[in-house]
């Protein structure tokens, strides 16, 4: 809705150094950048330096919109979904597809050994395994029947 955009663009509106921080740490980061690096970040790096600044200028907590804003991020820090969201908005590009679980994470490391490994090497071409939910021609059931140790019985072989 239009209101988390409102959000989002008034924390970086209030704060522009926020905004310089958080685009400068996502370029410099790009090998390994995903919402809950940003998130992390954000808490680390980013919301204690606007805390800082806030009291050196003396203004810190004065009750004006950007302090309301910052106290509550404070108190409770954005949620990954939301980082995530101004990733977005900022145009930040990343590869979505290791988003959540990132490059490096343990199923990432996984499949790149399997792969590795040839573990997917024995597949069936391309084109030739049976869709989901697709029925079987009769003939290859033939085969596939002795292939199954004879436990199971097809059921149409009883009728």
């Amino acid at each position: 809705g239009e209101r988390e955009t409102n959000h989002f663009v008034r924390i970086f509106e209030y704060f522009p150094q926020a905004k310089e921080m958080f685009l400068e740490i996502a370029n410099e980061n790009k090998h390994q950048l995903s919402g809950r690096f940003m998130l992390e970040q954000f808490e680390e790096k980013i919301l204690p330096t606007l805390e800082r600044d806030s009291r050196d200028k003396g203004c810190f907590n004065d009750g004006t919109k950007p302090q309301k804003m910052l106290m509550k991020m404070l108190t409770k820090t954005p949620s990954e979904a939301s980082v995530v969201k101004w990733m977005r908005q900022l145009n930040i590009e990343w590869d979505q597809y290791t988003t959540m679980r990132g490059r490096g994470s343990y199923l990432s490391q996984r499949m790149a050994e399997a792969w590795a490994a040839g573990k997917y090497a024995n597949r069936r071409p391309k084109g030739q395994g049976l869709k989901k939910g697709q029925t079987q021609d009769p003939d290859i059931v033939e085969d596939d029947m002795q292939a199954l140790d004879n436990e199971e019985i097809n059921i149409a072989d009883l009728m």
